[in-house]
């Protein structure tokens, strides 16, 4: 092992720890923002592919971030044997998080490809090869890191010692998440263009709107963790993934969120044209379909 990272620790420790409690304070406001439109639109709702992934994204950070609070800042005086423990733990669960929120992502494209087998396939395919690779990446990266036995740990908690080619599992990992998602941006822009040329809906603008700010966002955080993995510091790393995680955990149900909210305005809308024309034929609110579900009848306007 060639990197003692942060022999000293107090340099850093005031950053990341400043990093942690800005991220967690970030989850839990948009957790209780968002919680009223999740009574609404996901708890009522029947279950679902979707409602699944919403809800293991959803509190898995709320995990995750917990975690990530007892490994950086609760550790002292925990045993080497321990400290792995709990970095692989939180290293889990923060790649399990990204691949239920890719899910999402992957789910929402799965829904406008017109019935076609083939391209949900292959979407298929690629999540599940993306994510295998990127729990073998972390697994690499998790045997290649130790922690420092010595009086100081008793203080400063643990103290992560990296072997020089640790952090490249990382870069990697990193990597493979941008070439993923701009591949399935790509698609859904293609499939996009297809619609939008035989006419365009309220919801397909939410839908692709959302869709490119996730990308754009998330692109962006994953460029930032490409960069720091060059760096030395195992510490930092781990804080970098915990943000990309916790940034796909707060986006992705927004994402659900806005569509279904829009899906239940444009219905009840409609409704009420409908009772007023047809009285019997008002819908209740049992009755509005996810929006995920209604991509494929969404009507068209000129």
């Amino acid at each position: 092992m060639s990197n003692l990272d942060d022999t000293f620790p107090s340099t850093g420790l005031g950053m990341r720890y400043f990093a942690h409690v800005a991220v967690a304070t970030l989850l839990i406001s948009d957790y209780f923002e968002t919680l009223p439109s999740e009574i609404r639109y996901i708890w009522q709702s029947r279950w679902s592919i979707i409602k699944i992934l919403f809800i293991l994204t959803r509190y898995s950070a709320l995990v995750d971030t917990v975690l990530a609070f007892n490994y950086g800042f609760f550790s002292a005086g925990l045993s080497p044997q321990k400290c792995h423990l709990f970095l692989s733990i939180s290293c889990v669960t923060s790649v399990a998080m990204l691949a239920f929120s890719e899910g999402i992502l992957f789910i929402r494209v799965c829904a406008i490809t017109s019935g076609s087998r083939l391209l949900v396939w292959a979407l298929f395919s690629q999540y599940i090869t993306v994510h295998v690779v990127q729990f073998v990446l972390v697994t690499r990266f998790i045997e290649n890191v130790s922690f420092l036995e010595a009086p100081i740990t008793r203080q400063s908690g643990c103290i992560p010692l990296a072997a020089p080619h640790a952090l490249r599992f990382l870069l990697v990992l990193f990597v493979i998440f941008v070439v993923s998602a701009g591949l399935l941006v790509l698609i859904m822009c293609a499939i996009g263009i297809h619609h939008f040329k035989s006419g365009r809906s309220s919801l397909f603008t939410i839908f692709f709107r959302d869709g490119l700010a996730y990308f754009a966002i998330l692109a962006g955080v994953s460029i930032g963790n490409i960069i720091f993995s060059t760096g030395e510091s195992v510490a930092d790393n781990l804080i970098g993934g915990h943000i990309q995680g916790v940034i796909h955990a707060i986006i992705a149900p927004r994402m659900i969120l806005h569509l279904r909210r829009a899906a239940d305005a444009s219905v009840r809308e409609d409704n009420i044209m409908k009772h007023w024309r047809y009285p019997s034929l008002t819908l209740s609110a049992a009755q509005i379909a996810t929006a995920e579900e209604m991509f494929p009848s969404i009507p068209r306007e000129d």
